[in-house]
């Protein structure tokens, strides 16, 4: 019985482990202060960090003034430059949905517009940004 009870007890410390964190991503710009995302923060077998953004309100970039081509989604480690995670594209509800992975626990997430999908270095123009702590 004892086994039992210390079996439950494990599994359930384990399932509260796995469980996703949520977080709201604060609008930054003065140009779309409409502009929202949640983020599902998750680990995924490997031990990495899963994250999910869903954005609403976001204005289709070339619609800005000035017009820009995309925006890119930074992951910004804790004493390290920023990395381009991928672009986001945005639908005609004004949505989109963007995931990556990282194997970071701390790091700032950020969302600009850009020239280009494939920058190096992101604009001062964020939009969105969250800090992440999953250590």
């Amino acid at each position: 019985m004892k086994k039992i009870i210390y079996g439950l007890v494990l599994a359930l410390g384990l399932s509260v482990l796995a469980v996703g964190e949520d977080l709201h991503m604060k609008n930054v710009s003065t140009n779309q202060p409409a502009a929202d995302a949640k983020v599902n923060l998750d680990k995924d077998d490997n031990g990495n960090v899963r994250v999910k953004i869903h954005f609403y309100h976001l204005a289709k970039p070339d619609s800005l003034t000035p017009a820009k081509d995309a925006y890119v989604v930074w992951i910004e480690p804790n004493g390290q430059p920023p990395q381009n995670m991928g672009t986001v594209k945005v639908n005609d509800n004004l949505e989109s949905e963007f995931q990556t992975r990282t194997p970071f626990k701390v790091f700032k997430l950020y969302v600009t517009p850009e020239q280009g999908p494939k920058v190096t270095t992101p604009s001062s123009d964020h939009i969105l940004e969250a800090n992440v702590d999953r250590g």
